[in-house]
């Protein structure tokens, strides 16, 4: 999937934790952004770039969705 201003991401979490990365088009500047998510689905960026708004399960949790911050993977809980 392509985010913004020619950046990508991409996820897969089935049964086994999974992380998320941030990087350039070209596979440069790789950050990860989230770690040992579980489920990660529903991946939508804000308008302006900065905050990615996921669903996933972390420590058998249920599922939960998040606004995780692009530039320091900070994530806020947004539903209970």
């Amino acid at each position: 999937m392509q985010a913004e201003r020619g950046q990508w991401f991409s996820a897969w979490a089935l049964t086994k934790p999974a992380n998320l990365y941030l990087m350039d088009a070209d596979g440069g500047n790789r950050r990860m952004i989230l770690a040992d998510a579980y489920s990660i689905a529903g991946l939508q960026w804000s308008p302006n770039g900065r905050w990615l708004v996921i669903v996933a399960r972390f420590n058998g949790s249920r599922d939960i969705v998040w606004l995780v911050d692009s530039q320091t993977g900070d994530r806020l809980q947004l539903t209970p």
